[in-house]
């Protein structure tokens, strides 16, 4: 885990680190990382062995444990002669690997689950009352399992969001998240990063691994319920029927397209043959929808915040909520002659997606009102 560095103080080091390491190996680690985030052209393994007095292999234990803990560091050849590599901090994470949810989050054999986005803790914009609501619902509905696309924090202030974020500083997002977040005994919150947001956080001065910090930080605070998947896009894979699903969960950086439904379609034009996957899970977008382009389910998952001054500048609408999804096979069938036609192998790749899009309004709504956010009895 990687501590808030900021670039006004550069004799802070990390005040918490995984404990894959020794504590002297741990003080060498942040050494090295403290030396690497001042040092943008990178540094090599000998020339960080000389600024630390530390020996080469102690140097190269380092930056191991660094890779292990989520780190991206570029390796780039100095001199082909010597064989001179220096190393440099990159903003980019690495790809997830795939995770597989088993049976024990669909303990009666239904494949039900709850998918949202764009929470965005930490603006005063955020719709707690809404996402503490949804949250209820997922209860209520015996859900265990809500996968999160994103824009979980609301990151780095930049000059047009200044006004709106309440904390600049990640750490306090991240403390503002573990207080605040829905806690409901069952159920799991399964999240990944965008490169908007918190992911402004992985850059300088920061060069944080948010997503990991957000999960350890949790634990420490006696939350195991929420999980960090990985950066971007990450496929998840759960039994459906016998057949293996493959669901993705993407958060796109995207600008604002001329209809709702045309950034979705061309994320899913553009995924190439044999990496498709069945059902695609959109954050970033803020929009509540669900089509079906080249036999990919494909759903906007929506949004827990109102719309900002900035937004509105931008004239970029949010639709504040998200999707009760259920995961189903299609009816088999064989034709009379036993022919194997392209609509049977179709259907025999294919899942049936039943959404369920849960709406609210804005805050403003229910303060006049008074009127209740749940309605309707568990299905």
């Amino acid at each position: 885990m990687v501590a808030d560095h900021s670039s006004d103080n550069s004799n802070d080091t990390p005040s918490k680190r995984s404990n894959r390491a020794s504590r002297k190996e741990r003080k060498t680690m942040d050494a090295v990382l403290d030396v690497l985030m001042h040092a943008p052209k990178g540094r090599t393994k000998f020339q960080l062995a000389d600024d630390l007095n530390a020996s080469p292999g102690a140097i190269d234990a380092a930056l191991n444990t660094l890779r292990k803990d989520g780190q991206h560091l570029i390796e780039r050849h100095d001199n082909y002669r010597t064989g001179d590599v220096s190393f440099r901090l990159s903003t980019h994470l690495r790809p997830a690997e795939e995770h597989v949810f088993g049976p024990e989050y669909f303990p009666d054999g239904v494949v039900r689950f709850a998918a949202i986005s764009n929470t965005f803790i930490g603006n005063k914009y955020h719709r707690d009352d809404a996402l503490h609501a949804f949250y209820d619902i997922v209860k209520r509905d015996g859900i265990n399992l809500v996968l999160h696309c994103g824009d979980i924090l609301a990151g780095v202030p930049t000059p047009v969001t200044r006004d709106e974020i309440l904390f600049s500083d990640p750490e306090l997002q991240t403390q503002q998240l573990i207080k605040n977040y829905p806690k409901v005994s069952g159920v799991d919150t399964f999240f990944i990063t965008a490169k908007d947001a918190e992911g402004t956080f992985t850059r300088r001065p920061h060069y944080l691994n948010i997503g990991r910090f957000i999960e350890e930080e949790a634990l420490e605070a006696g939350r195991s319920d929420l999980h960090y998947l990985g950066p971007h896009e990450v496929d998840t894979r759960m039994s459906v029927g016998g057949k293996d699903v493959v669901v993705r969960l993407a958060h796109p950086t995207i600008g604002i397209p001329y209809a709702k439904s045309y950034r979705p379609q061309k994320m899913a034009e553009s995924i190439q043959g044999g990496t498709k996957p069945h059902v695609m899970l959109v954050g970033h977008t803020g929009n509540l929808e669900h089509i079906f382009p080249k036999d990919i389910w494909t759903v906007q998952v929506g949004s827990f915040i109102d719309q900002t001054p900035s937004m509105r500048n931008a004239q970029r609408d949010t639709v504040v909520g998200g999707y009760i999804i259920e995961l189903r096979r299609p009816q088999e069938y064989k034709l009379p002659s036993g022919i194997v036609s392209y609509e049977e192998r179709f259907q025999e790749d294919q899942v049936a997606l039943i959404p369920e899009a849960v709406a609210f309004f804005n805050r403003g709504f229910y303060e006049r009102t008074k009127a209740p956010y749940l309605k309707g009895k568990k299905r």
